[in-house]
Parts: C-alpha cells; structure tokens; sequence
C-alpha cells in the first residue's frame, strides 16, 4: 500500500513539470509588429500568425497591433476573412480612419491580394 501511494506521488508529481508551461514575457508591440512584417516579406506565413496572435493576446486593444494581425488573417486567408476581422475592429473602433482605409484597399480590385498596409 505504501509503495502504490509514493508511485502515485511520483506520477503525479512528473506530470505535473510536464504540463506546466513556460512563462513568457510579453512581446513588445512595436518589436512584434516589426517581426510579423518581416516575416510576410519573406513569405513565412506561419510564423507571423504565430506571433501576430501572441501580439493580439497580449496587446487586445491596440489598434496597429490587430491591424497587423489583419494583413496576416488576409495573407493567409483570403480577403474575406480579412474583411471579417475588419468588421470586428470597424464595431470597436468606429472612427478609426486605418480601419476603413483597410477596408477600402481590400474591396479595391485593383488592389492585389497580399498587400500590407503601413498604419
């Protein structure tokens, strides 16, 4: 009986170091949107939503930081989806002239898909 409780300890305390995550700082916002830019110049599309998202996260209400996670959601996703984060921003921001400019260059067909927008 002894021995089956300290092997549940044991367990129980491996498991718990294993699922225990890492604490991380906060990315600094314009250091991140910095390195999501660089990272859709160079076409790596994973690591800017990554880090877009962790941007988004620790950072919910700045508006440059969700504008740059919109070029990454249009990149990866489509104008649509874009367009959908977008309305998101438009509802929480009303008078955001970036936000509508946005809008604007996404629904301009001669606008190609891709584009960045420099806020």
């Amino acid at each position: 009986m002894l021995s089956a409780l300290s092997t549940t300890i044991v367990v129980a305390i491996a498991l718990t170091r294993v699922h225990v995550p890492p604490e991380r700082p906060p990315i600094l916002p314009q250091d991140g949107v910095r390195l999501v830019q660089r990272y859709l110049r160079d076409g790596r599309l994973m690591e800017a939503m990554v880090v877009s998202r962790r941007l988004v996260r620790d950072q919910p209400d700045a508006l440059r930081v969700r504008l740059v996670h919109v070029e990454v959601t249009r990149a990866r996703h489509g104008d649509e989806a874009a367009l959908r984060e977008l309305d998101v921003l438009r509802a929480k921001w009303p008078d955001a002239r970036e936000v509508v400019e946005m809008m604007d260059n996404i629904n301009d067909p001669r606008v190609k898909r891709g584009a960045t927008f420099r806020a």
